[in-house]
């Protein structure tokens, strides 16, 4: 309730038309009817939808699109957020200016001990970053260009999406502390990104982004969000389609909004004046799935339905990252790549080159696989295992246990051994194999031999 404290005390209330919760088949008890009893204080402000199964936050997302009837303007939040004072504001202005815009906040890092309040990393000089990803589609972050700058008159406008996003900060969940998250440029700005994994990444604005605006506070454009927090018109969003309906649980959605928004006409910016603190939590998600994926995974299944629909010939690239997911069924896309012909939408090869220009500088497109597996020691029942250790851990053996994962590595035709964007190489002392970042020239010292 946090949250819904903080919107009601830092949003003007003749722009507040209702706050929609979605219980996604909740087991707790304090959000049945301890919850109903509480929010009778805001005279049906706020509301309560009790899913009756547990679809995932994706498909909560498209739930609640459908339940809130009341605002021209849809803003999603994570449960666990803090909006900042002056947050609404500078989010929607860009929607009044042009429907098709979404918008993003800055997301600032609240501290889940002390609630302390701190910027994110990954941005530009000024902390701005473009959202972006690996070829695993993973998140990142990279700075602003200088494309993207040129296009803003001052740092506070909005950078591109119209989507609109506040800046978000990261709340320490255990001290309420509230931090900036990093992999911005000089002012702390990133765009949102991915490397090839599909992993998401923060990185700095680009000049090309930079002289895009006239001052550092304009919003400015960024290819991809983390999918949490953002403003979109209501009736864009439905034109859009909402998430794709074969989406389960977590992971992806945020790629296949934003790929959808700009690939089919519409604009994603990350708004420098509107911050909302998000509280990383500090124990795993909890909770039933849906019975269809009980015993299975199904976010790798997402990543392969989004690249299918909406990566053309990039797809290779994330096969490339991810071997293991070539063989994944993913259900049918027939009605997706329907709606995309039908809506004129433009090729993945147009987004990298007119939006995502600056995502291959920082995750270079990855070299075709030589082979990818488990890596077992002769005539042994023990495999190599990263334990989940990134940039700078040190691998170690492991039973075998034949689901990927920590356990998967692959080698490449430039000699490196990798797991997602990560490398193998010798440790400092020699002695020991060390997991860490790396790009295509660095640490091509394997050979595969096959017997």
């Amino acid at each position: 309730m946090r949250t819904v404290h903080s919107v009601i005390k830092r949003t003007p209330r003749k722009y507040l038309a209702e706050i929609v919760l979605i219980d996604d088949f909740s087991n707790k008890e304090h959000l049945k009817e301890k919850l109903d009893d509480y929010i009778k204080l805001w005279n049906g402000l706020v509301k309560v939808f009790r899913n009756e199964r547990r679809e995932g936050l994706i498909q909560a997302r498209s739930i609640g699109a459908q339940k809130a009837k009341l605002g021209q303007v849809l803003i999603y939040l994570d449960a666990h957020c803090e909006v900042a004072v002056n947050w609404y504001a500078p989010l929607v202005a860009p929607i009044s200016k042009d429907r098709t815009t979404c918008t993003v906040p800055l997301i600032d890092y609240i501290d889940g001990n002390d609630y302390s309040i701190e910027p994110q990393q990954g941005g530009d000089e000024d902390g701005f970053a473009r959202g972006a990803w690996d070829w695993s589609l993973l998140w990142k972050r990279i700075p602003l260009s200088h494309k993207e700058k040129a296009k803003r008159k001052h740092k506070t406008e909005p950078y591109r999406t119209i989507c609109t996003v506040p800046i978000i900060d990261v709340i320490n969940g255990n001290t309420y502390e509230i931090v900036p998250q990093g992999g911005g440029d000089e002012d702390g700005y990133a765009r949102g990104a991915w490397d090839w994994s599909m992993l998401w990444k923060r990185v700095p604005l680009t000049p090309r982004e930079k002289r895009l605006r006239k001052t550092k506070t304009e919003p400015y454009r960024s290819p991809a969000m983390a999918g949490g927090l953002f403003a979109i018109e209501r009736d864009f969003f439905f034109e859009l389609g909402l998430y794709d309906p074969g989406l389960q649980i977590w992971g992806g959605e945020n790629f296949e909004i934003s790929y959808k928004i700009w690939q089919c006409g519409g604009k994603l910016l990350f708004v420098p004046c509107s911050r909302v603190g998000h509280i990383y939590r500090l124990e795993g998600w909890q909770g039933n799935p849906p019975p269809v994926y009980v015993g299975s995974s199904p976010t790798l299944k997402n990543y392969v339905r989004v690249v299918e629909v909406w990566w053309d010939e990039y797809k290779d690239y994330f096969y490339a990252s991810r071997p293991e997911s070539k063989a994944l069924a993913y259900g049918d896309i027939s009605e997706l790549k329907k709606f995309r012909e039908d809506h004129n939408c433009k090729s993945f090869k147009w987004f990298m080159e007119e939006i995502a220009y600056d995502i291959t500088s920082h995750y270079p497109l990855p070299p075709k696989n030589v082979d990818w597996g488990e890596i077992r020691g002769f005539e042994t029942a023990y495999c190599i295992d990263s334990m989940g250790k990134t940039n700078g851990g040190f691998v170690e053996l492991g039973p075998c246990h034949r689901m990927g994962g920590n356990q998967l590595f692959r080698i490449n035709e430039a000699n490196q051994l990798m797991q997602y964007d990560q490398c193998l190489t010798k440790g400092p002392d020699g002695s020991k194999v060390m997991i860490t970042h790396c790009n295509l020239n660095e640490f091509k010292e394997w050979q595969y031999f096959k017997f």
